[in-house]
This record gives C-alpha cells, sequence and structure tokens, in this order.
C-alpha cells in the first residue's frame, strides 16, 4: 500500500478534522495510508516507508527537506514559499506579463491616501490595514515589521474579489467574494459568496500561473478595478468552505485521484 504523510501545523488542524478525516478516509478507499502529521515532526529520519509528502502548512522548508531525501510533496516548496509571501507573488506576476497592484516594499517618497498596507506572510485577509495617513501606515509597519511589510494604493473593487481553485492545470471552481463591511472580502470574515463565470482573459492568466509553478493544489485570487484584473495573492495552504458552500463536488476524492496519478 502507497504510504503518505499529510502535515498541518495543530491549530490548523484542529480547525479541519473533518476535511482531514474525509482525505484519510477517500485515501485508504484508494489503497492509500495517509498519516497525519504535525509540523515540528517533520524532521523525522525513518522515511524508508514514505512515499510522498502532502505540505498542507506554509513552512516551505517542510517541503524542501523531503524533496532533498527525494521524497515527493504536495505542493512543492517554491510554490509553498511564493505563495506565503505576497512580495516574491508580485515580482512572480510581473515576470509572466501578468498585471498586479503597484506594490512598494519601503515607504516611497510620496503616497496618495489611502493606501493599503499588509504583512507580506499573511493570510485569510489577517495583517492588511487600509491607511489614511502616514501615520497609519508608520503604524501598521511598524506592526508588521519593517522588512515584513508592503504598501499599495487602495484599488477600488466594490469590495470584491475573485478566488479560483486549480489543481494542476485543471479549474476546480470559482467564486466571487463580497465583504460585508470591508473591502476585505474573505468568506471566513464574513463576506458573501457567488458563482463566478472566468473569462478568457483570466484563464489564460491562469495557465501561466500553475505551467510556470508546476503547482499542484493552489487557491489563485484577483480583483477587477477599472476593468483590468490583478493578481492579488496566491494561496498554499489553500481553503475551500466557500468552495463546499457553492459546488457540489466530492473534492477529498478529486484530490486523492490526482495524488494518485501524479505521484511517481
Amino acid at each position: 500500500m502507497t504510504v503518505g504523510w499529510l502535515f498541518y501545523t495543530e491549530e490548523d488542524a484542529n480547525k479541519n478534522l473533518t476535511f482531514i478525516n474525509e482525505l484519510i478516509h477517500e485515501a485508504r478507499a484508494q489503497r492509500i495510508d495517509l498519516t497525519l502529521k504535525f509540523e515540528h515532526e517533520f524532521n523525522i529520519q525513518d522515511l524508508t516507508n514514505v512515499d510522498f509528502v502532502w505540505n498542507r502548512t506554509r513552512n516551505d522548508e517542510l517541503a524542501l527537506y523531503f524533496e532533498q531525501q527525494n521524497i515527493k510533496v504536495f505542493n512543492n516548496h517554491y510554490v509553498n514559499k511564493l505563495a506565503n509571501n505576497k512580495w516574491l507573488t508580485y515580482q512572480f506576476a510581473k515576470k509572466l506579463n501578468i498585471p498586479c497592484i503597484p506594490t512598494w516594499d519601503t515607504l516611497p517618497d510620496s503616497l496618495t491616501f489611502p493606501v493599503v498596507v499588509k504583512s507580506v506572510e499573511g493570510h485569510g485577509g489577517q495583517e492588511v490595514a487600509l491607511c489614511h495617513s502616514l501615520q497609519e501606515v508608520n503604524h501598521y509597519i511598524n506592526l508588521f515589521g519593517k522588512n515584513s511589510s508592503i504598501i499599495q494604493p487602495f484599488m477600488p473593487s466594490n469590495n470584491q474579489d475573485i478566488r479560483i481553485w486549480m489543481l494542476g492545470e485543471q479549474i476546480l471552481g470559482s467564486v466571487l467574494r463580497t465583504g460585508k463591511e470591508s473591502f476585505k472580502s474573505n468568506y471566513t470574515l464574513g463576506g458573501t459568496i457567488e458563482h463566478f463565470h472566468i473569462p478568457e482573459e483570466l484563464k489564460c492568466y491562469l495557465k501561466k500561473i500553475v505551467h510556470e509553478l508546476k503547482s499542484d493544489y493552489i487557491g489563485i485570487d484577483f480583483i477587477k478595478s477599472n476593468n483590468v484584473f490583478y493578481l492579488n495573492e496566491m494561496e498554499d495552504p489553500v481553503g475551500a468552505r466557500s468552495f463546499y458552500h457553492l459546488y457540489d463536488v466530492n473534492l477529498p476524492h478529486l484530490l486523492i485521484s490526482y495524488i494518485n496519478n501524479t505521484r511517481t
């Protein structure tokens, strides 16, 4: 039987136990012995029976460790590192000629307010602040860390963004998310969701991204401002709560089947 290790932080595992159990059950149905492991357990010496690792943490060093032992990792360490650093994400997008929001990693000489200050490692709408003064900007830069902050112009988007789930080069689904009382539109923060039809322009961007990344299961977020789609961020690990609310799809079956077909 194929052996796989599924890595989570303990905190995230506690929030996702139902999904984890569904993955393990589906894996067993496909003759895979999938075991939950915690992030702090990754430096394990006995790797002789491990066929693959699924990294559902934000620790790219964990993925790199197993890759160096010649063990297949979903997603690879480069994807994980890029998806968890917004500055690196934007540099990546520029190389592919994909529109992204103008971004500074240091305080520019002049700013037109409002602006948005973000932690490069924030996720789920956390560590994002709308600022109307230089005093506010400096406050959040100091709060997030001078070397861990980026500054962007506020892009009007009707408090909306677009989340797209990708499995390899396959589009699993897409949603339009609308913020309830904030410019942050994350569903977990109380926003609303609806199906979103992906135009050909976005499909082209998606194809470029996943082809270059060689990614497995990720989320890719865009905003639309002044009729232009901008890459906002990528997510690894990507959550699926809004996916489950809109799609009647056996997601664990799709994910485990993909792993089964691509692990060698």
